[in-house]
């Protein structure tokens, strides 16, 4: 994983990682984790749209396929998407 958030990190190679993520997504469809790692790395990219649909997509999955760690930073992470999308009542909800 060091090396796809490298890759992330790297406005030359982040469309790689985004790649890669999905793949894992793809080959873990019901897994909760890839899906949050891919929300983070849009969030990251500043793709708020694209976040907002991986962090749906855990939801959907179960948070309880989450660490209680990635579970924490999955209400304020999504919240502060929903916000910074203008979405306040739903980033209320969340938080």
């Amino acid at each position: 994983m060091q090396d796809i958030w490298a890759l992330i990190a790297n406005p030359n190679t982040a469309d790689d990682g985004l790649r890669l993520l999905q793949e894992r997504c793809a080959h873990k469809p019901n897994n909760p984790k890839p899906f949050f790692d891919l929300a983070n790395a849009y969030d990251m990219l500043g793709r708020e749209e694209d976040a907002e649909k991986a962090y749906e997509m855990v939801r959907a999955l179960g948070l309880e396929g989450l660490s209680s760690q990635e579970r924490e930073h999955w209400f304020v992470q999504f919240g502060s998407t929903l916000r910074l999308r203008g979405k306040l009542e739903a980033s209320r909800d969340i938080l």
